[in-house]
Formats: C-alpha cells, sequence, structure tokens
C-alpha cells in the first residue's frame, strides 16, 4: 500500500499524536456504549487538519532550540566540573585570575602582598573605604577588566556618613556605578565583610550588618555577592594575631569564593543544582 503523502517524513511522535486526535474525534462521533451510528468524513477533519501541519511544518526552529539546549548543557557540564577542580585543589585557583582589577582595603592588599596576584591589578591600601574608589577610576578606565572583585567593608562600619548596613547598600551601589561608567563591560564580584574573631568582635560590631546591607543591595541589581561567613569560620585559625587581619594561607580559601562566584553568579553550586531539579 502506498503511504500517504501527508504522513511520508513525519516524526513518530507526530504521527502517534495525529492518531490519537484522528481516534478521539471517531469515539466522540460514535460515542461509548451507544448505538452504532453511520461515521461523518467531517469529524475526521480535525485529525487531517493536523496531519497536513505537522507535515508541512519547518522543523529547523525546533532543531535549532534543541541544539541550543545541548549546548547549554555542555557548558554547565565543564563549569561544574572546573568548580569541582577548583574546590579540590586540582584546579591552580590563581591561575583563574584573568583580565580582572581587585579593590579593597588592608585585608585585600594582602593579594598582592603575599605575591599571589598582580601588583598593578589589586588596587587596595591599609584604611581604604568605598570612597578610594573614586581616585582608581583612572587606572580602572585604562585597564578596562572583564571582572572587578570588591573587597571592602571593615573599614566602612567606622564611616559616620552610614550608620547602619542600609545606607552603606546604597553607598555601596553609587560606587559600582561610577566603576561601570569607566568599565562598562565588567562583572562586579562584590566580597562580603569577613568577620573578625577575639577581642576584635567587641569592637567591629557593624560588620553583620554591613554585609547583609551590600548582599541586599547585589541582590537587587543584579551583582554578584559572595559570602565568606562559611569559609572564615572553617578557617579561623588562619586569622593573624589581631583577631582582624589574615595569614597567607587563608588568601586561597578566598580566592576560591570569589572565583566560584565569578562562575555561578553567586549561587552555589549546591544551590543551583537544587534550582534545576525544582526543589
Amino acid at each position: 500500500m502506498e503511504e500517504s503523502k501527508e504522513i511520508r517524513g513525519m516524526r513518530p511522535a507526530a504521527i502517534i499524536t495525529a492518531v490519537l486526535l484522528t481516534c478521539a474525534a471517531v469515539l466522540g462521533a460514535v460515542g461509548f456504549g451507544a448505538p452504532k451510528a453511520a461515521l461523518q468524513t467531517d469529524d475526521l477533519a480535525p485529525g487531517r487538519e493536523y496531519l497536513a501541519a505537522v507535515a508541512s511544518a519547518d522543523t529547523a526552529a525546533v532543531d535549532e532550540e534543541i541544539r541550543r539546549l545541548k549546548e547549554t548543557r555542555r557548558q554547565e557540564e565543564l563549569r561544574n566540573s572546573l568548580i569541582a577542580q577548583i574546590e579540590s585543589g586540582e584546579k591552580d585557583v590563581w591561575s583563574m585570575f584573568e583580565d580582572y582589577v581587585l579593590m579593597g582595603d588592608s585585608r585585600a592588599v594582602g593579594f598582592s602582598y603575599y605575591r599571589f596576584l598582580e601588583d598593578s591589578r589589586v588596587l587596595a591600601s591599609s584604611g581604604a573605604t568605598l570612597y578610594g574608589i573614586s581616585q582608581q577610576l583612572g587606572t580602572l578606565k585604562t585597564l578596562n577588566p572583564s571582572y572587578v572583585f570588591l573587597c571592602y567593608g571593615i573599614n566602612d562600619t567606622a564611616v559616620k556618613e552610614w550608620p547602619d548596613g542600609e545606607k552603606y547598600g546604597e553607598a555601596f551601589l553609587d560606587a559600582i556605578r561610577s566603576i561601570q561608567d569607566v568599565a562598562p563591560h565588567a562583572k562586579i564580584v562584590v566580597s562580603s565583610i569577613i568577620p573578625v574573631t577575639g577581642a576584635a568582635a567587641k569592637r567591629w560590631t557593624k560588620i553583620p550588618d554591613f554585609s547583609a546591607g551590600a548582599k541586599k543591595m547585589c541582590e537587587e541589581n543584579g551583582f554578584i555577592f559572595v559570602d565568606n561567613d562559611a569559609t572564615a569560620a572553617e578557617h579561623i585559625d588562619e586569622y593573624a594575631g589581631d583577631g582582624i587581619h589574615l595569614q597567607p594561607s587563608f588568601y586561597e580559601y578566598w580566592a576560591r569564593n570569589l572565583i566560584i562566584g565569578a562562575l555561578t553568579g553567586g549561587v552555589s553550586p549546591a544551590e543551583e543544582a537544587q534550582e534545576g531539579n525544582g526543589q
């Protein structure tokens, strides 16, 4: 028997769907348990129309979407593999810092002081606050980095103009906008304010509030926020004697957080997996 031109070349799923529609039309006309009646050819029209539509449809758009989804999935798998290598230490995290600028206070100075990152790309100084960003805009414009890591906060808690986390968030947003004016293509990565330990905790009481203000600002404006609290708690023995500054060994963990944050958009791989599973 010669195959219908309408059906030839159709995918199995499309044929099954069309057949089901045709069967539904037949059953609707005959009825369950009702006396058999003559089947009208008009009752098969919906199935025939669907067959014709599917047969003539351009599948290029569908094929392109499938290709795009496969490529997205491949990129996600490569990224997750890279993150796993960074977390395990198999991948040298310092090699991941390319086309970047890291800005901040005396804690951030350690990235270049201990020779982990290039001096020319670490724009940090002791006692620095967000106000210092305005003095670095010319250098930022020249470097025009793809990533800007902002590691401020501990000195900012003493600025009287910012009495709480909300005001600090507003000031942080203004500072980031000024960065975007000179480096419009840069991805902004904001580090949480690393807690202090020991006796220093009695003085730096505003850190949690200010860090929360920075996080809220990032979430509301699409910037990446990297939370370091768990890392600080896990490596509390790697603080300097003053309970404020950090030993060289801590910087690798901090760097991992920054790079993984840049790769995931600030969401941890575990959280992202849960979102992907609809949990």
